[in-house]
């Protein structure tokens, strides 16, 4: 069975099989590896996950060699090397410590690959139970409707907030320090949704 691909298929895989009767999907966003974690701990891989990224690493090395060089090549034409990048992550999670709401997202789970979900009814992270495409190899959803390739992949609730126990707050500019010039650069547009205590989730808008 071909791999799932989170970019092309996500969004049709929640309207098809998560979305309940009248809920709208505001906004989704692949996630490939875990979610940027600020002033909340990052959840410890358990040891299965742990043998699982050695293997992948050690089968992709070829791989990896090849995405360096293209990386450098951008770089040097000034150009970027895509929207995907650890350093424009899918969601951004918030919050004052792991006793804080956006705490409770800190779980083993959240690791692994699926998509962010936001709609008027929830907020969630579903994980993708099937095998997926990495994400240099991930294409854009077909314009006009699902790809015809599409094939549902199974699908696991991770977290879950109902509306009543967040607020959302629009559309916010997140950016990043560059590491050695410390430069400020602007990232993208994230969705945020507040949590009663002051913490958050933002979601990328892709």
């Amino acid at each position: 069975m071909p791999a799932f691909d989170l970019r092309r298929d996500g969004k049709t895989l929640l309207e098809r099989e998560w979305l309940q009767e009248g809920e709208w999907l505001r906004g989704c966003a692949p996630a490939w590896r875990l979610a940027a974690f600020e002033g909340v701990p990052k959840p410890s891989p358990t040891a299965g996950q742990v043998g699982a990224a050695v293997g992948r690493f050690v089968a992709r090395v070829p791989l990896y060699l090849f995405a360096f060089w293209v990386v450098l090549l951008v770089a040097e034409s000034g150009g970027d090397a895509g929207t995907s990048s650890p350093r424009r992550p899918a969601a951004v999670v918030w919050g004052q410590g792991p006793g804080s709401r956006a705490g409770s997202l800190a779980v083993p789970a959240l690791r692994g690959p699926g998509m962010w979900a936001l709609t008027d009814r929830r907020v969630a992270f579903l994980g993708v139970r099937a095998r997926t495409r990495t994400r240099l190899f991930s294409v854009a959803p077909a314009p006009g409707g699902p790809h015809e390739d599409y094939r549902a992949a199974p699908i696991e609730t991770v977290a879950e907030f109902p509306a009543g126990e967040w607020r959302y707050e629009g559309a916010v500019e997140r950016t990043r320090t560059t590491r050695f010039l410390k430069r400020t650069k602007v990232i993208g547009r994230y969705d945020r949704i507040v949590f009663p205590d002051g913490s958050g989730i933002d979601i990328r808008r892709d």
